[in-house]
């Protein structure tokens, strides 16, 4: 036997070339996607340990607004039992010359391992000590909205000291007063926030600047950032107020929630194409290696006359397939660490510290082991499945006519693997689009995630925003206009009690001015009264309450007893979840209120784009999602990707179909055409097999296709707190009619083959 599957191999080695490409290919395709989820899976967690990212913040905030921390107090801060790093920074009165917001941090000192960036553009700078006074850094949502890059000269405009204080509690809009100062940019970076939120434009400057500027540009050194042992933080929390007493000291938000909905929606997306990958791959081994068996195993009848077991000349057959199968497998991780690279896609793109090749020996040697043991079994069942076969034919009948009744048999008979196919194809590009294109819609459909405005003025500290929107009211593109209050910014945040739990939250209201601009609700109805309340659905579950409970809220001005009446959505914040809505008269008893921003819905039919170029001097541009809700716009095409591995999984199906069909097919199409069928009732017939494949195939994978996808899309978007509305694109109509055609033209090239015999050739040895 052993010399058997030696001349074997010498022979056929050409033959087992294709076995060694298709583990490799198919096999690395698997692992890479495996490795894939698993990068996925930890490359925001490995982005908040690369860059330290602080577990406590120490903000100077009280009645009067912001104060400054003693900065002698950081080495009392680094001496407490469990820190391991803190920052200090300063608040400045700065922005691009005509940039709305003037708001920038200025690295004051930095100790230990504290917070720190990922660096696109220049130089990795930390603690800001190696940087002029005139230099500064921006993050990469500044630096694209300035069109600037590291090198790069940009103005500054600022507020003095004076203009500084009056903006924190104020919504008057000031012109700035302070020095104009020409700064260097010297580094572009990433935080952790500019991922896990919709990141916004800020300046971050040197020590040098602010002692340079403090006195005459606004400033306030009023943050220190803590790095703490997550075990030791309501000791490191207590001494934290002991040192900094009156401050507000709260614990770090956990960003990785944010971003968890969307992190595993990708990872099952991934372990999705692996498990894709890997039967594709099962199924083509399968069939090259029974091709590959059926010619070792040519002659049996000779070597079982020599003494050879059947049971034997199976093992030898996988034998000889095994050499291939192992050279495949060594294959398959080679291209899984090649294909490393095109993993990180979307959120995971922007969160990944080190893009590019990635060697993960906990997923690519287990994976080379299960890639080795899955293609020996499906070789071994190849070999069993070589085995000579005795066929039976059938009679086509009459039934619903000759021609079809004999396709109808071709489709379901040695071609059923295209049915297959075509259905895993065509499930997997709906389901896939129509995914893809809900989403899409969702994130530009504002009112599907909270907003009953299409723009707003947020960002803006110069502009009065009841001045901007009496501007606004006239104008005939715009169809409301509303103010949207907060409480003021130096205020504690109101205390709210429900049925199964308390938080603390920051409440607003709006007043419409033009039209009706209202907060938006999953369920429930709009407020009315001042003693109403609309709550978002993450914040009902933490106070244990649902609609038409009451929740006592408390606020510097009053406590009230609310009733919710709404599942409250709340746009343009990072968790959509948590919104706390009232109408302004009830917000003003609560709290000591001030108007925070301008919204704006523009009429139907309007010119979106020119409105808001019109008033883009008063800082107005368009609504932005929540955070998290923005976030599943970051599947980087992986639906898509899914959809197309699908497809070829499907394309070759068809075409492996075809040569079934030629092949297994030809003796019982010889008997017809023998008995009197002609040139065109043979291609008659291998059109009506494409036509069944593509019916059946296109009805249940489309049905298919559409449920998952619309499943999968209200479980995202429902997670988020916004609301689905599945939509279907257009093309997907090229998709069916695409799938049709190329079944019916396997048909054709099918009936082109088997008529190129005659049936004389066929039964010649009937």
């Amino acid at each position: 036997m052993l010399l058997w599957v030696r001349s074997e191999l010498r022979r056929r080695w050409a033959t087992l070339l294709p076995l060694v490409v298709l583990v490799a290919v198919s096999g690395g395709a698997a692992i890479a996607a495996t490795a894939s989820a698993r990068r996925t899976e930890t490359a925001f967690s490995r982005m908040l340990q690369e860059t330290n990212h602080p577990n406590l913040s120490v903000l100077g905030v009280g009645e009067q607004g912001f104060f400054d921390l003693d900065p002698q107090l950081l080495d009392r801060v680094m001496k407490i039992d469990g820190v391991t790093g803190a920052a200090e920074y300063a608040f400045m009165g700065v922005a691009p010359e005509g940039f709305p917001n003037f708001f920038a941090l200025a690295i004051i000192d930095r100790r230990g391992d504290a917070q720190r960036a990922i660096w696109l553009e220049g130089k990795p700078i930390e603690d800001g000590s190696s940087m002029g006074a005139d230099d500064l850094l921006l993050n990469e949502s500044m630096r694209n909205q300035l069109d600037k890059e590291s090198g790069d000269t940009i103005v500054l405009s600022s507020l003095t000291p004076e203009q500084f204080e009056e903006s924190l509690s104020s919504d008057q809009r000031t012109e700035p007063d302070g020095p104009t100062v020409n700064a260097r940019i010297v580094g572009v970076g990433r935080s952790p926030e500019d991922v896990s939120d919709a990141p916004d434009p800020f300046l971050v400057l040197s020590p040098a600047f602010y002692y340079k500027y403090k006195d005459v540009i606004g400033s306030c050194l009023c943050d220190v950032l803590v790095n703490a042992d997550p075990q030791a933080i309501d000791t490191v929390m207590a001494e934290l107020a002991d040192i900094y007493p009156g401050a507000q000291i709260e614990q770090g938000e956990d960003l990785s929630s944010r971003v968890r909905h969307t992190v595993a929606l990708q990872r099952h997306a991934w372990l999705l194409m692996a498990l894709t990958a890997a039967l594709a791959g099962a199924l083509a081994l399968f069939q090259t290696s029974t091709r590959v068996g059926r010619l070792v195993l040519a002659g049996d009848h000779a070597r079982r006359a020599i003494g050879m077991t059947r049971r034997e000349q199976r093992l030898g057959c996988l034998l000889a397939i095994a050499p291939a199968i192992v050279a495949g497998t060594a294959g398959a991780v080679g291209v899984a660490y090649m294909l490393s690279p095109l993993s990180p896609v979307g959120l995971t793109k922007l969160a990944e510290t080190s893009p590019g090749l990635r060697w993960d020996a906990g997923v690519v040697i287990p994976g080379g082991g299960v890639v080795l043991i899955i293609s020996l079994v499906v070789a071994g069942a190849a070999a069993i499945a070589a085995r000579p076969r005795v066929e039976r034919r059938r009679s086509a009948g009459s039934r619903g006519g000759l021609q079809l009744t004999f396709g109808h048999r071709l489709a379901f008979g040695p071609g059923r693997a295209a049915i297959v196919g075509v259905l895993l194809s065509t499930a997997g590009l709906v389901g896939a689009m129509t995914l893809e294109h809900s989403i899409d819609h969702v994130l530009a459909t504002p009112a599907l995630y909270g907003a009953d405005f299409d723009a707003s003025n947020f960002l803006d500290t110069g502009t009065d925003k009841r001045v901007l929107a009496e501007q606004l009211t006239p104008d005939p593109d715009v169809e409301a206009v509303g103010l949207v209050w907060t409480q003021l910014p130096s205020a504690t945040r109101v205390h709210v009690v429900g049925p199964g739990g308390e938080a603390d939250v920051d409440p607003n209201a709006i007043e419409s001015l033009k039209g009706t601009v209202s907060v938006r609700q999953t369920r429930g109805r709009p407020l009315v009264r001042p003693d109403e309340v609309a709550i978002g659905h993450a914040l009902l579950k933490q106070l244990g309450a649902s609609v038409g409970d009451r929740v006592t809220a408390s606020g510097a001005s009053e406590t009230l007893q609310l009733t919710i009446v709404s599942d409250n959505l709340d746009p343009g914040v990072d968790v959509a979840g948590w919104g706390f809505a009232m109408t302004v008269e009830g917000l003003t008893k609560l709290v000591d209120a001030s108007i925070e921003g301008t919204v704006v819905r523009f009429a139907p039919g309007s010119d979106h784009a020119a409105t808001l170029e019109r008033y883009s001097h008063h800082g107005l541009a368009p609504v932005t999602p929540p955070s998290e809700v923005g976030h599943i716009g970051q599947l980087g095409g992986l639906p898509i990707r899914i959809g197309q591995v699908l497809a070829l999984l499907g394309i070759a199906a068809l075409v492996n179909a075809t040569v079934l069909t030629v092949r297994l097919g030809r003796r019982e199409l010889a008997v017809h055409r023998a008995l009197g069928f002609t040139n065109a009732q043979v291609i008659g017939v291998h059109m009506w097999q494409g036509a069944v494949t593509a019916l059946v195939g296109v009805v249940l994978g489309s049905s298919i296709g559409f449920v998952v996808g619309r499943t999968v899309e209200r479980n995202l978007v429902g997670n988020v707190g916004a609301i689905s509305e599945t939509r279907l694109p257009g093309v997907l109509w090229l998709v069916v009619i695409g799938t049709i055609a190329a079944c019916l033209c396997a048909g054709l090239v099918t009936s082109a083959i088997a008529l190129r015999r005659t049936p004389g050739s066929e039964l010649r040895a009937e």
